[in-house]
């Protein structure tokens, strides 16, 4: 019998390979045979993910390993970083084994390696781990700077070269943390050498650069030079830079002069560590909390009988599967699902879709619905997002499952279409050491009146937030920010535990109900530490009726945003077991997304989605229209005999023509129907008819029943 898999147990294994080579299945076989994958697939996965960068040089491959699928990573070695940044031509191992690596590489390129080896060294501090890169560098048998690289060791040692400390930039993280103790840094512009300004009165700086005390400056030989002035020196993020030779008792003025300098550093180094690398699954599953907002009330004929994150999308999918699966595959396995406003059907299609994932120990995971209810300390609706959160503290505490507290929180909204790596911003957010990050993304003018609008300076620390914000708010923020574009709120947050439960405390903060409204202003009037993460993906918020039809319309396309044919950076949900879909004649189908179960009869489909068990007639046209789906599995025969019996029917008759309109679940139009909008109306209620119209948009309501020859 084959061994049984825990499918939330995530398992590291590392295997040797060759860049861009699909390794021998006998080599891989004894690794990863036992773990339920096939070594030929693994061989060429690893061979996909290492051809662009690490082709024909030999590296160790990490595969983390959940539920029978292999993520892929490299995690290479200082020589393997050495010998690719010397961008050598590719060669063939076999033929050519031996290869002098006898070429340059430039002093940041160690700088760079050193980097990304830097949580491996043995060196207490950077410049160390520069020198143990230098010596891989003889090792490999290549210069630095056209000089020996034991020469670059003798000169970083004799202080002719002096490399910056990352761990004063915060970019390390060997127990020095920002804001405590004071560590002397050094950076080289040129042939200038610099030193740094490490304590004000005994403490680092402020993040604001306030400086009201003695100032001490440190230079190369040690000795002590003392400056005092009263006034805000600079916004550093804590740090400023004095060069040795320009040394003046207008200790503002010289700080201001490195300014640039310094900021372009940070920024340089923020991006390449908070943007490259996210959390381990591992450390996310056990740190992480994930809480989905999917209980609001919105304008949208769609939900007259639905929350808005229980209507489709794509062919098969619901919206509250685009938060869970970023969780999912970002390694939180431990979600909430907050509901209220006519939550019935999105609590069927959680139960059947996201069933337990453990039933005990560190491995243990959930996706649990916490609904609005009636309790000794209250019995009102949800006021608003952050009274939803408020009122379900105790829950999200979660110590009495049995698992260690959660460090962080990700807020999400249930009501938008987006891919994100949350073990990214995760990252971002403990790095920052931030109380709270807030995603965002560049939309233009006129997508941001209904969001929330911030700034930020250059280190993404955030400066202000304006919730649906008026004219002049708006004005002043297109004017600052670039392209005629401006940041908004996501509405995807990370919460520091501690932030978000003295933030949300009930004793103290019951006219907080909105998190956008409230929470966030208040955080930054406390001068918390707020700060954006830039998601550089995709992301479109669906809660208008016209941006919910445009976000499904555009997954049809080859170049979809989401994908639902592709296993990476797919979205999915649990199967719901029905037969393929059948074209049954001459169907005509053009980029269009067809649902399990459905059955087109001699039709045409064009850039539309076709959802589950839905039957399109005979010489029908359907285009640029969305078909929801339909409650049972019915053909041409089945719907005759239902209308010779007078049970109820559903999908699309036959010579009916759509264009441009959504047909909601269960919904039935009649033979020789045209729904077109043809007079181009805007906004029309015709409920007692079966449909409405918004944005120019037709939608046949969900059980509606379309007569035969109706014109819309």
């Amino acid at each position: 019998m084959p061994p049984k898999f825990d499918p939330n147990e995530v398992l590291e294994v590392f295997v040797r390979a060759t860049g861009g080579e699909v390794g021998a299945a006998s080599s891989l076989a004894p690794k990863i045979g036992p773990l339920g994958l096939s070594p030929k697939k693994i061989g060429e996965d690893i061979a996909k993910q290492t051809a662009k960068e690490w082709k024909g040089l030999r590296v160790t491959v990490k595969l983390t390993v959940q539920n029978r699928q292999a993520k892929v990573s490299v995690v290479p070695s200082a020589g393997s970083l050495v010998i690719r940044a010397l961008k050598e031509p590719p060669r063939d191992r076999k033929k050519n084994p031996n290869v002098p690596h006898d070429g340059n590489i430039s002093l940041e390129d160690v700088k760079e390696i050193a980097r990304i080896m830097r949580d491996r060294s043995c060196a207490a501090t950077f410049s160390g781990t520069c020198k143990e890169i230098l010596g891989t560098c003889v090792s490999v048998g290549c210069t630095v700077e056209n000089q020996d690289p034991r020469e670059i060791q003798e000169q970083i040692d004799s202080g002719d070269i002096v490399i910056a400390d990352d761990t004063m930039l915060g970019l390390a993280t060997k127990g020095v943390s920002h804001g405590q103790g004071s560590i002397p840094w050094s950076v080289q512009v040129g042939k200038r050498r610099t030193t740094t300004v490490c304590h004000v009165g005994g403490q680092p700086f402020s993040d604001d650069g306030t400086a009201k005390s003695a100032l001490r400056i440190t230079s190369k030989k040690g000795s002590k030079r003392s400056y005092s002035h009263k006034s805000t020196t600079s916004n550093l993020n804590g740090h400023a830079v004095i060069t040795d030779d320009v040394v003046r008792e207008d200790a503002v003025g010289l700080l201001s002069e490195q300014e640039e300098l310094l900021a372009d550093m940070l920024e340089r180094e923020n991006k390449q560590d908070a943007y490259l690398y996210g959390v381990e699954h591992g450390d996310m599953a056990r740190s992480t909390r994930a809480v989905v907002l999917a209980g609001g009330e919105t304008n949208n004929p769609l939900t007259k009988n639905r929350a808005m994150p229980a209507v489709p999308i794509g062919s098969c999918m619901s919206l509250i599967d685009v938060p869970i699966n970023n969780c999912l595959k970002s390694g939180i396995n431990k979600v909430y699902i907050l509901t209220q406003f006519q939550s019935h059907g999105l609590h069927s299609h959680i139960a059947a879709s996201y069933p337990p994932m453990g039933l005990g120990g560190r491995n243990s995971g959930w996706v649990d619905v916490l609904t609005a209810q009636q309790t000794i300390g209250g019995s009102e609706w949800y006021k608003g997002s952050a009274d939803a959160i408020r009122r379900n503290l105790d829950s999200l505490e979660d110590e009495n499952r049995g698992v260690a507290p959660a460090s962080d929180y990700v807020i999400l909204s249930g009501s938008a279409m987006y891919n994100m790596d949350v073990s990214k911003v995760v990252g971002f957010h403990r790095m920052k050491n931030a109380d709270i990050t807030i995603c965002s993304h560049y939309v233009r003018g006129d997508k941001a009146r209904s969001k929330g609008v911030l700034s930020a300076d250059q280190f993404g620390r955030v400066t202000g937030f304006h919730e649906k914000p008026d004219d002049a708010s708006l004005a002043s923020a297109a004017h600052e920010q670039k392209d005629g574009e401006i940041l908004v709120n996501m509405g995807v947050y990370v919460f520091k535990r501690e932030a978000l439960f003295n933030l949300l405390d009930p004793a103290k903060a019951e006219h907080m109900t909105h998190v956008g409204h409230h929470v966030i202003p208040t955080a930054l009037a406390k001068n918390q530490r707020v700060y954006t993460y830039e998601h550089q993906g995709y992301w479109q918020d669906v809660s208008t009726l016209k941006d919910y039809y445009d976000a499904n319309l555009a997954l049809t396309s080859q170049d979809a945003p989401i994908k639902f044919f592709e296993v990476d950076g797919s979205v999915s949900t649990r199967g719901k077991m029905l037969p393929p879909a059948r074209l049954q004649g001459t169907v005509h189908v053009d980029e269009s997304i067809l649902g399990d179960g459905c059955v087109l009869v001699d039709c045409y489909v064009r850039n539309s989605i076709i959802g589950e068990r839905v039957l399109i007639g005979e010489g029908s046209v359907v285009e640029d229209t969305l078909v929801l789906g339909s409650p049972m599995w019915m053909n041409e025969d089945l719907r005759q005999q239902a209308k010779k019996d007078g049970e109820p029917i559903f999908g699309v008759g036959q010579n009916v023509t759509l264009k441009g309109c959504i047909v909601d679940e269960n919904a039935y139009i009649g033979d020789n129907s045209v729904i077109t909008n043809e007079r181009g109306v805007q906004e029309a209620d015709c409920s007692e008819k079966g449909y409405m119209i918004q944005d120019g948009i037709v939608v046949i309501l969900k059980h509606a029943v379309i007569p035969d020859g109706t014109r819309v």
